[in-house]
């Protein structure tokens, strides 16, 4: 199996290609073995303490992830109002949207209006959830962590996570 991440080329085999495909639609619990080192040594896999069934600890490890978007659009229809406008700053944002961000953009009620969509206005959108205050390294993240809505984003994203309309990586 192949995979791409950063520009780099990876060639996994057997029990490490198992483990990355087991995590790219949830967030699990991983065990331990050589094959999640070796996942972990290549950069592939986030390792962190905790329970994935715990909404804080599973929003931990989502801010280690990248949430990217799958490529059909099956399975959109059965979305809640929220959910579908998650999907639409995954899909349209013109970067990929961190967890935080999507806590912090769900926090300002902001929705995907074309003003915040697409690669010619993601200025607009880093603008609407970076300031001054939030705008160092993990800042967000941590800021992220005591917000009223990440419980229903964490929840939003792990759904769209077992829809397989996102994937992890």
């Amino acid at each position: 199996m192949v995979v791409y991440r950063c520009g780099d080329k990876f060639h996994l085999k057997d029990a490490a290609a198992d483990a990355w495909l087991a995590g790219q639609y949830q967030v699990t619990e991983a065990g331990t073995g050589a094959a999640l080192e070796e996942l972990q040594h290549l950069g592939l896999i986030q390792l962190q303490i905790g329970q994935p069934d715990n909404i804080l600890d599973a929003y931990r490890i989502l801010t280690n992830c990248v949430i990217c978007p799958c490529t059909a659009h099956a399975g959109t229809e059965s979305l809640s109002s929220t959910q579908s406008d998650l999907m639409m700053w995954i899909w349209y944002a013109g970067l990929r949207v961190t967890m935080a961000e999507l806590v912090k953009l769900r926090e300002l009620c902001a929705m995907p209006y074309p003003q915040y969509l697409g690669e010619r206005n993601r200025q607009a959108l880093v603008e609407l959830v970076y300031i001054e205050n939030n705008i160092q390294d993990r800042i967000l993240e941590a800021t992220m962590e005591e917000s009223a809505a990440m419980p229903g984003t964490v929840r939003d994203v792990l759904q769209l996570l077992r829809l397989k309309v996102i994937y992890l990586i």
